[in-house]
């Protein structure tokens, strides 16, 4: 199930929003351009890796459908994390993914919220796909999520999740799936109501927030 919201008018920089649709249109003209980026941070998981872009990899999105580009940002990893990376990428070049991949090479971590941003800013796809490293998508995430995107362009798309082990953040869990579309709205104050890691948008929505 696909949840919306949709927030209120943002003031918008219109220097740094030219600034960024010039930048966006020089990527344009250097590469081909996805139609969605997966967006995904990754420090120190090589242990969930696998698992993670076996849940990409078979999104069903991906050809016919449209294009996906994959852009990982590795935020100075100790482990084995960036070589599992690129033992990755011709499986996904191969089948028709774009893929990005670049480090931190300061050699301090920034954190997985300036990482994801590194991720964003190499990134090319009109619209915008948050995953974390250790999460799996539905194999129809990305499938279901656009077809809600481009009927509400301006809203801020999340899904329903599940957890392992089952019963882990149970009370959570169950609070969350059992939001009904009034309940978004109202209980925010509450708590998050969009779960992030299931964050869906078009780029243009992320630039103006």
């Amino acid at each position: 199930e696909i949840w919306f919201k949709h927030g209120p008018k943002p003031q918008i920089d219109k220097t740094v929003v030219s600034t960024r649709q010039q930048i966006s249109v020089n990527m344009k003209r250097q590469r081909r351009c996805a139609d969605v980026s997966v967006i995904l941070p990754v420090y120190n998981c090589a242990d969930f890796l696998d698992e993670c872009f076996n849940g990409l990899i078979e999104q069903s999105f991906q050809g016919s459908n449209g294009l996906i580009e994959i852009s990982i940002f590795n935020d100075c990893s100790t482990d084995d994390t960036l070589n599992i990376c690129k033992q990755w990428s011709n499986r996904f070049i191969e089948k028709g993914f774009l893929w990005v991949l670049s480090s931190n090479e300061t050699g301090e971590n920034i954190g997985p919220g300036h990482a994801r941003n590194k991720a964003v800013a190499q990134s090319s796809g009109e619209y915008i796909c948050i995953h974390d490293c250790d999460d799996i998508s539905h194999k129809d995430r990305i499938l279901e999520q656009i077809k809600a995107a481009r009927i509400h362009p301006g809203a801020l798309i999340g899904t329903r999740f599940s957890r392992t082990p089952k019963d882990s953040t149970k009370r959570y869990n169950n609070w969350y799936n059992s939001l009904t579309p009034d309940q978004l709205e109202l209980q925010q104050y509450r708590e998050l109501t969009l779960v992030q890691p299931t964050w869906f948008m078009t780029r243009r929505t992320f630039d103006l927030v």
